[in-house]
């Protein structure tokens, strides 16, 4: 079945000379130390019958080649991962096609190979580039072999364990807790905990399930927060009829990272940086059912630009978007963090002030808002000087607890506000504003 090796996860072939569910090809696992000849720490059983006597990488390969996998392993660099097809020569100068695949941390190459030879000869009852284990097990950080129904853990990737202060363990349950006190940030303990507890795990495998996956912040070697996918392949020992689990955990930080920022940049708005329409409405809904029921006072103040038209048809739309991207940074100067802010259209901002004292603290910044664009300074842009800012409040839980009802009760305000005079500010007053 599978097993540990002395530094890396492996997969060898089970008693029957089957492969494991999650593997559809002949597969291996290396770990190579990148120096001079590439020297080889460990490969699995099956690897070694495909590389006999190797010490060196570099041995079994042809300059060619060898020069291939150098500059794979260049631009990949440290944290970087390979895809690449090396041509072997093995026992009797017969010729293997290995994929090899994996990923670089901190000088060591640890690679899943597969044997895709009868692909690359063509034969018709070849699958197609057999790339799944490989993707599986590129940018392993740390690995284990466990018998989940014994609660026993059959071996580990020492370096790993020793470096994450996690080495010594000898149960399944002790390493589930060990992890998540050391290796996890708080918010995703609990979830990990449960994703991988014994019984949730032998559940999912009494199901008819096969593999679990969970995505969570870790804390790297570096102490460092950093994004990790946890994959465990459920299998049965055959001789026992134990389950047991494949586990290894996956550096995800770069995908995780482009993800969030794709997500950032699809809520916001593009032209002032603040979130836009959607985002905003959904993050204050968010916010406001966290707080339902807690007795937390809000305000959202609507935000209109007094004689914006008038600048954008004097100065033109480019000097009119200079004014809003200007106003929306003086915005984050005068409210916290913590706080939202979001364009709405055009020059219609909305801000919820969250967890306020009491009421006069919506007021105090509202002033600050109406005043914002205003200057001393003559030599300020004159477009900028001509904008002041009108502000309509609406409080939660007294005036909505949902977006569209504060939304509305500020607007209402707003409209006062713009009654009176402009560039200042009006609350919601259900007596006066439903007359």
């Amino acid at each position: 079945m599978g097993s540990i090796g002395k530094d890396v996860l492996h997969v060898d072939r089970m008693d029957n000379g089957t492969l494991p569910p999650c593997f559809s090809a002949p597969y291996g696992l290396l770990r190579v130390r990148l120096a001079e000849g590439y020297p080889v720490l460990y490969c699995n059983g099956w690897l070694r019958s495909r590389l006999p006597a190797c010490t060196q990488l570099a041995d079994c390969l042809s300059e060619r080649v060898l020069g291939q996998l150098d500059r794979a392993l260049r631009l990949a660099g440290d944290g970087g991962e390979v895809d690449l097809e090396l041509e072997v020569f093995g026992e009797n100068n017969r010729t293997t096609y290995l994929l090899l695949g994996g990923a670089i941390l901190d000088g060591l190459l640890d690679a899943a190979v597969l044997d895709i030879t009868a692909w690359r000869m063509g034969e018709r009852s070849a699958p197609e580039r057999p790339c799944r284990a490989v993707a599986e097990t590129a940018s392993t950080v740390m690995t284990f072999d466990a018998n989940i129904t014994r609660d026993q853990l059959t071996d580990a990737d020492a370096a790993w364990y020793r470096r994450c202060g996690l080495a010594g363990l000898s149960t399944y349950s002790g390493l589930l807790r060990a992890v998540c006190e050391k290796a996890l940030y708080p918010q995703h303990r609990a979830q990990f905990a449960e994703q991988f507890g014994r019984e949730t795990v032998l559940c999912a495998f009494a199901e008819g399930k096969r593999e679990i996956r969970y995505e969570y912040l870790g804390v790297g070697l570096d102490r460092q927060p950093i994004w990790l996918e946890a994959t465990m392949t459920l299998l049965r020992d055959r001789a026992t009829e134990d389950v047991c689990g494949l586990l290894h955990i996956k550096n995800i930080d770069r995908r995780k990272k482009q993800e969030q920022e794709l997500r950032r940049r699809a809520e916001r708005d593009e032209l002032t940086g603040v979130l836009n329409r959607q985002a905003v409405q959904a993050q204050i809904d968010r916010v406001l059912a966290e707080g339902a029921g807690t007795g937390r006072r809000c305000a959202l103040l609507m935000i209109d630009l007094d004689n914006f038209k008038r600048v954008n048809d004097t100065y033109g739309h480019v000097q009119g978007d200079t004014v809003l991207s200007g106003f929306a940074a003086r915005l984050r100067g005068i409210f916290r963090e913590t706080d939202v802010i979001g364009r709405i259209g055009g020059d219609e901002f909305v801000i919820l002030v969250r967890d306020i004292p009491q009421r006069d603290t919506a007021a105090r910044k509202a002033a600050q808002v109406c005043g914002v664009m205003q200057s001393d300074d003559p030599t300020d842009n004159p477009p900028e000087g001509e904008i002041s800012g009108s502000v309509g409040i609406a409080f939660s839980p007294d005036d909505g607890v949902t977006f569209e009802e504060l939304y509305y009760k500020a607007d209402i305000a707003l409209y006062r506000a713009k009654r009176q005079g402009k560039n200042c500010c009006a609350a919601y007053d259900r007596a006066r504003d439903m007359l």
